[in-house]
């Protein structure tokens, strides 16, 4: 189940943003796929159901509209490693950017046709600036050949987080299967034992299952409630109030205790 829901989900976001980074179109459409029964699961129903119309309308693109894109069309390029920029994040930010600066927006916002007139003035600014950049002697980027995460400090970083990731797991319950009913899941923070309907192991079955009957019916059922797939453990409340005082739960005392003594005596 580690495997499945978290490891995965983390290789997948890792190549969807790595495709925004390399301008690599390929591997952002079978990243945004295969992202969709995740979506599906965990309830977030309108990107599985909009999520999938996208990818079905970018592979139904026509051949020369596809090549654009396929040479990186979708990101703005900054002379760099991996260093590529989606095209709407960096408008969003550069309207936001300079939207705040001496010849912004300030004063002007709420006026519809000013604002208007200020954003589309970019098309030609932006021209204009190329131009004068061209003509100019002075060198305004800088080309680098390595990217930041290679630098010593930031493998460092990396090393420090894997091992406090490692002595947050040290002090969680261990996972023996033996340890508790049929093999059922457990939290290892609490020890609180999973329900028998508890499913969080076939989740990501079930998700793919879920959008291919999903996708079989369209056009007609796009628009169709999407029910719930997955039942989830229920995190146990360390106390309840029964009139005026705080009643807490005995087992969950039980398991921190011991939690505590294996940490003393380990």
């Amino acid at each position: 189940m580690w495997n499945d829901n978290l490891v995965k989900t983390v290789t997948i976001m890792r190549n969807f943003s790595r495709a925004g980074y390399e301008g690599d179109w390929a591997l952002h459409l079978f990243a945004s796929e295969a992202i969709l029964p995740y979506f599906r699961f965990a309830g977030c129903h309108n990107y599985a159901r909009y999520g999938a119309f996208y990818v079905h309308k970018m592979k139904g693109l026509n051949p020369e509209m596809m090549k654009i894109l396929q040479q990186g069309a979708f990101v703005r390029h900054i002379p760099a490693v991996y260093n590529s920029t989606w095209t709407d994040i960096f408008i969003e930010t550069t309207y936001m950017r300079l939207g705040h600066g001496p010849s912004g927006t300030t004063g002007v916002a709420i006026n519809y046709h000013q604002m208007m007139k200020w954003a589309l003035s970019f098309a030609i600014t932006g021209e204009v600036s190329q131009h004068v950049l061209a003509m100019s002697t002075n060198k305004q980027h800088t080309h680098h050949t390595h990217h930041k995460e290679e630098s010593e400090s930031r493998i460092k970083v990396d090393k420090a987080d894997r091992l406090r990731l490692c002595n947050t797991l040290d002090i969680c319950i261990y996972l023996d299967g033996d340890s508790h009913r049929d093999g059922a899941l457990m939290n290892i923070v609490t020890g609180q034992i999973a329900h028998p309907d508890v499913n969080a192991y076939d989740a990501v079955s079930l998700g793919q299952r879920a959008m291919t009957n999903f996708k079989a019916g369209w056009p007609r059922s796009f628009y169709d409630p999407l029910g719930t797939l997955v039942v989830t453990m229920d995190v146990t409340k360390k106390y309840m109030v029964v009139g005026e005082e705080r009643v807490y739960d005995q087992e969950l005392i039980y398991i921190h205790v011991t939690r505590v003594y294996m940490q003393i005596i380990g």
